[in-house]
């Protein structure tokens, strides 16, 4: 499972099983392995700050 950030928009990347696992368990928590907690961190921290930089960049710079 990754996070990533592109265009102005929040995407999720999920392996085939995550896939399977998420739909089989369809409308209810899911566990994830607690290791994830780094990466997602990680991937989280990174889409927040090139949000805040198309933000920033949109209010000094005007619209792309």
């Amino acid at each position: 499972m990754r996070i990533m950030y592109q265009d102005k928009k929040l995407y999720v990347s999920l392996t085939d099983e995550e896939v399977d696992k998420f739909h089989k368990e369809k409308h209810s928590p899911v566990e994830i392995p607690i290791g994830f907690l780094t990466t997602l961190h990680q991937d989280i921290n990174r889409a927040m700050e090139q949000s805040h930089r198309d933000i920033l960049e949109e209010q000094y710079f005007g619209k792309k």
